[in-house]
C-alpha cells in the first residue's frame, strides 16, 4: 500500500538513509500520487544532490498543501524554496516571493515555531548586522516560548554571525561554538538544522580567517 511506503520513506528520511528513502517514496508515488510522496521524494533527492528535481517536486507539494489548507507545512516548504531559489539559481526575486508567501501563511496563526523560522530566514538574508541581531533575538525568544530546541539553536547560530558582523568576535564565536556543540551533540532533531549550523559556522570561520577553529570543528 502507498501509505506503508510513505511511512517507511519518512523513517528512512529521518534516519538519513537517502537512497532508501528515495526508493520508498518512488514506490509510493507509483501506487498513488500524494502530497506526502511528492514532498518526501523531493527531500530525498535534495540530499542526494538532485536540487533541480527536488525544487520541482516540492513546488508541486506546496501547491497541494495550500489547497488542503495546511498552512504550517506549506510555509515550511515555502521557506525551503526561498533558500533554494537564492542559493541554487541566484534568483533574488523568486527567493523574496517565497519568503513573503511563508510569512503570509503563518501571520494569522497562534504563536508557533513557523513564525520563528520566517524571522530566521529574514535574518539570514539581511546584510545589516544590527537588524540580523534583532531578528536572531526574536527567533530565540519564540523558540523558548514554544519549546522548539531546533529553532533555538538556529537562532543562537544566527546571533553569533550577527555579532561577528558587528566586530564582536569573542561574543560571536562563543555563540557559534555553543550552537555547534548542540547541533553535533545530539540536541537537534532536524538534520537540515544540523547541516546549516555546520555550514554557517565554517563559512564564518573562513571569512574571519579563524582556520584553527574551523579545523577543530571539522575534526
Amino acid at each position: 500500500m502507498a501509505v506503508d511506503e510513505l511511512i517507511l520513506g519518512a523513517q528512512e528520511l529521518s534516519a538519513g538513509r537517502w537512497e532508501s528513502a528515495r526508493e520508498r517514496f518512488k514506490a509510493a508515488l507509483a501506487i498513488e500520487e500524494t502530497i506526502e510522496g511528492l514532498d518526501g521524494l523531493g527531500q530525498a533527492l535534495w540530499w542526494l544532490g538532485d536540487i533541480a528535481s527536488a525544487v520541482e517536486l516540492r513546488e508541486r507539494a506546496y501547491a497541494g498543501l495550500v489547497r488542503r489548507g495546511d498552512a504550517l507545512k506549506a510555509a515550511d516548504v515555502a521557506l525551503w524554496l526561498s533558500v533554494e531559489y537564492s542559493g541554487l539559481y541566484g534568483n533574488t526575486a523568486a527567493a523574496n516571493g517565497w519568503l513573503a508567501r511563508a510569512e503570509r501563511l503563518v501571520e494569522a496563526l497562534p504563536r508557533c515555531a513557523a513564525q520563528g523560522w520566517v524571522i530566521f530566514r529574514r535574518g539570514k538574508r539581511t546584510t545589516n548586522a544590527v537588524a540580523a541581531e534583532q531578528d536572531a533575538r526574536a527567533v530565540i525568544a519564540i523558540a523558548r516560548e514554544v519549546s522548539d530546541r531546533d529553532l533555538e539553536i538556529a537562532g543562537i547560530n544566527l546571533l553569533g554571525r550577527a555579532l561577528l558582523g558587528q566586530g564582536r568576535a569573542d561574543e560571536g564565536f562563543a555563540l557559534l561554538d555553543e550552537s555547534m556543540a548542540a547541533a553535533l551533540g545530539g540536541e537537534v532533531d532536524d538534520l537540515r538544522v544540523v547541516a546549516e549550523t555546520c555550514c554557517s559556522t565554517i563559512v564564518a570561520c573562513e571569512r574571519t580567517m579563524e582556520l584553527v577553529r574551523a579545523t577543530q570543528w571539522c575534526r
